[in-house]
């Protein structure tokens, strides 16, 4: 029997929607490679520059659940169309900006529009595509997300080349953005209108709490744990995260519904997209400073090394849906934590080495889990709880996993900054006395960025029993029930 073929107006919004949210992921991932560009540009050290990434994940995350919420009152289809205008607003004002904190609030601007798309594309997309056609549909919507993800580097590393590469770019987004906004207009709402009040106070507090959270790790290296700066913002961050877990747990409507973590199966997978944030997609962003220092590959080099670990994204998922009726979520699960574990230990040995080619195996290989989780874990997740619930639970789970990605970022940069010092200050002394521990700065780089990776390891390790033991004991209590109820 023949696939049904989209409609002209199925057609229309799916190309609308695919090609707006392709940007959100080339956003996220060319940012590594901006980074190391904006800490020339405007003379910064790496955890000042840091906060070009931070400030966008932080209100990225934030918002996330404010817009899902919000698109429920006005229309996924007016919050939508916020979301491009706003992202096209951040682009703009980035181009043009011409200090250090303009910058910067263009990225928070970016990271709130971000965060409209993204809640209403989806949406969007199941609304208006027959339901024979869904799953067709989404396929191709997580093909152009893989697309987004493998640009990023290369078009970040590709702007280094170009005059004013940064302005073009900017303006190319933002002009490209006007576009979808038109397109989008064309498009008919079809959506309900909530009935039920809006958890402002919880929108506020989770902001808050991912801000002051994100200041404790980022400065941390600056301020020391000693600091009374350090000490003050890690307090706020503990008081408004308690009150944040009472005010949500109370509500009859929460942002953020503390009573799904019950859920074994839920916990599990929220879990598993923390590790992949501290394991992965951390390490992903501080790379491109390790490779800046040790190597002397080009910004292409580099840029096609980047592009290898986020090529699993494009390619696991395609295959996976392949073979999907005979590999189990329990499989897909043990192989990602399997490439959480081994990956880094692979990498450790390859730093230092000169080989573009070596660099992109390890790389790919370090991408597999993230590129293996995108087949399963959202599905398991969402699939683990009531169908009524699966709305809630995708929020709660997304907001989770950015959440907890925007917090993973600059603390793995803080982590390994500081195994930096440590060791560079072991490099001057026994330089000035006149041995050879490590042999200079260089080696230093080398030496703290192989033990940021064992250890890495070896806490994904630890987290991953834990993963599979909630996994075997949901799934052993199910057994009981099931014989309970014979």
């Amino acid at each position: 029997m023949a696939e049904a073929r989209f409609n002209r107006m199925e057609i229309h919004v799916l190309l609308t929607v695919c090609l707006s949210m392709f940007i959100i992921p080339l956003t996220i991932t060319s940012s590594s490679i901006l980074n190391l560009s904006i800490m020339n540009d405007y003379s910064l050290k790496y955890q000042e520059a840091q906060w070009f990434i931070n400030i966008f994940m932080v209100m990225y995350a934030a918002f996330l659940p404010v817009t899902g919420s919000i698109s429920d009152y006005v229309g996924k289809k007016n919050v939508f169309l916020f979301g491009l205008a706003l992202l096209a607003m951040g682009f703009l004002l980035g181009g043009l900006a011409n200090n250090y904190m303009l910058l910067l609030a263009s990225r928070a601007v970016s990271g709130i529009a971000a965060a409209a798309v993204t809640t209403s594309a989806t949406s969007l997309l199941a609304s208006h595509v027959d339901k024979t056609k869904k799953a067709r549909a989404f396929s191709i919507f997580g093909v152009f997300l893989g697309i987004g993800m493998i640009s990023g580097p290369l078009i970040a590393s590709g702007l280094s080349y170009i005059d004013h590469g940064w302005l073009i770019f900017s303006a190319g987004m933002a002009s490209f953005l006007f576009v979808m906004l038109i397109s989008l207009v064309l498009i008919s709402a079809k959506a309900h209108r909530a009935s039920h009040p809006f958890d402002w106070v919880g929108g506020f507090l989770l902001t808050v709490f991912l801000l002051s959270s994100v200041m404790v790790v980022s400065f941390l290296p600056v301020w020391t744990f000693n600091n009374p700066r350090t000490l003050s913002l890690l307090l706020v961050s503990v008081l408004i995260g308690s009150l944040l877990y009472r005010v949500e747990r109370k509500s009859e409507y929460p942002l953020i519904d503390i009573r799904i973590f019950r859920n074994r199966d839920f916990s599990a997978m929220s879990i598993t997209s923390l590790l992949l944030g501290f394991g992965y997609i951390s390490v992903l962003f501080y790379f491109p400073l390790y490779l800046s220092k040790v190597t002397e590959f080009s910004a292409l080099q580099m840029g096609s090394i980047m592009t290898a670990a986020t090529l699993p994204s494009l390619v696991f998922p395609s295959i996976i849906a392949k073979f999907r009726s005979k590999l189990s979520d329990a499989f897909l699960l043990k192989v990602t934590l399997f490439f959480l574990i081994s990956s880094p230990l692979f990498l450790s040995k390859i730093t230092g080495s000169e080989s573009v080619l070596l660099h992109q195996i390890a790389m790919f290989l370090f991408g597999a889990s993230f590129g293996i989780s995108l087949s399963y874990i959202d599905g398991v997740a969402v699939n683990s709880v009531p169908a009524h619930q699966a709305g809630l639970a995708a929020g709660t789970f997304n907001t989770f996993r950015i959440g907890g990605e925007s917090i993973f970022i600059p603390l793995t940069s803080s982590v390994a900054t500081l195994l930096n010092t440590t060791l560079g200050g072991k490099v001057e002394h026994t330089l000035n006395m006149g041995y050879r521990f490590i042999g200079n700065a260089h080696e230093s780089f080398i030496t703290s960025t192989s033990l940021l990776l064992i250890v890495v390891s070896v806490l994904c390790f630890i987290f991953s029993v834990v993963i599979l033991n909630f996994c075997r004991l949901n799934k052993n209590r199910d057994q009981v029930h099931e014989i309970s109820q014979e």
